[in-house]
């Protein structure tokens, strides 16, 4: 069992890319964060969409992990940064997952 565990969003590609080679690196598990509702794969709606979520200050439902972060004694969470602060996906996973098991 890996101890270490990558999670990651990506809208692009950039940071998938990135989070599989540090749990490459790490010898990490890895698994994505992913939303209910996808995001759109033309830039100009992705932009559209993150910044309408950080002006209402949502929290964008996720999909279950394909893991137990309870099993994990270290996560690393990639995500790329929006107008200088996570993407609010992120603001959901740490509120929803992270707290839950401190």
């Amino acid at each position: 069992m890996q101890d270490t565990l990558v999670v990651y969003f990506s809208a692009s590609g950039t940071t998938k890319r990135a989070a599989e080679t540090l749990a490459k690196l790490l010898g990490a598990d890895i698994a994505p964060l992913q939303p209910v509702e996808a995001y759109s794969q033309q830039y100009d709606q992705i932009v559209a969409r993150g910044e309408q979520e950080k002006d209402q200050d949502s929290r964008p439902a996720l999909e279950p992990l394909s893991v137990n972060l309870k099993q994990y004694r270290t996560i690393y969470v990639g995500f790329p940064t929006w107008w200088s602060q996570p993407p609010q996906v992120i603001d959901t996973f740490l509120k929803r997952f992270i707290w839950r098991i401190s």
